[in-house]
């Protein structure tokens, strides 16, 4: 996914500002969300085959450049977030 792609995408999409916020996002389609607030990381899962190893979220989900991943990675499994880039000013 381009750049503009992902901004086009994130007018109408949720904004994920904590793991919180993320852990309380609805199950897609194909995937459910496996989040631990309290460590700060999570995995999306396929349904029906959770007990493959899935994606890793990891502490990084918010920093840097991995942001724009982490929301790469979600969107491709049919969740339409964007979450928030921690070393960006609010």
């Amino acid at each position: 996914m381009t750049a503009p792609v992902l901004a086009a995408a994130a007018e109408s999409s949720v904004l994920v500002r904590h793991w919180y916020d993320l852990a309380e996002v609805h199950e897609s389609e194909t995937h459910r969300l496996k989040i631990d607030v309290a460590r700060s990381n999570g995995w999306i899962k396929k349904k029906g085959n959770e007990e493959a190893p899935g994606h890793y979220l990891s502490t990084h989900t918010f920093y840097g450049s991995t942001h724009a991943e982490s929301t790469r990675l979600l969107r491709k499994c049919g969740f339409n977030v964007t979450v928030q880039n921690w070393d960006m000013p609010n």
